[in-house]
């Protein structure tokens, strides 16, 4: 009756780390996305390379800022069960403009 109960704990432990680095990557790739939006570099970074298959990306460009929301939902057992954890990572650019002066510097 014990071993089950500590391959349990043990699967709990595993997704929890798995959960901690979903979010590690989310994290990442928000930031990276918004940065490129920001430096209107839209097609360098590829999301689809490190994050779930299932994950959603919301751009919104306001004046001077992007907000990049990645959203993923991370099911206990590759989506065999219901039960599952949504996880999120939000990041913020000022969109970088170039003046007049580093245009012509540039050419």
């Amino acid at each position: 009756m014990v071993l089950p109960a500590v391959v349990l704990v043990g699967v709990m432990i595993l997704w929890v780390l798995s959960l901690f680095i979903t979010q590690i990557q989310i994290q990442s790739a928000s930031y990276l996305i918004a940065r490129d939006v920001a430096r209107n570099q839209m097609n360098i970074y590829d999301p689809q390379k490190q994050l779930p298959a299932d994950f959603e990306v919301h751009k919104t460009i306001t004046n001077n800022f992007v907000t990049v929301k990645v959203r993923v939902h991370k099911s206990l057992l590759n989506q065999r069960v219901p039960w599952g954890v949504d996880l999120s990572a939000v990041s913020i650019a000022e969109l970088e403009r170039l003046s007049v002066e580093q245009t012509s510097q540039n050419y």
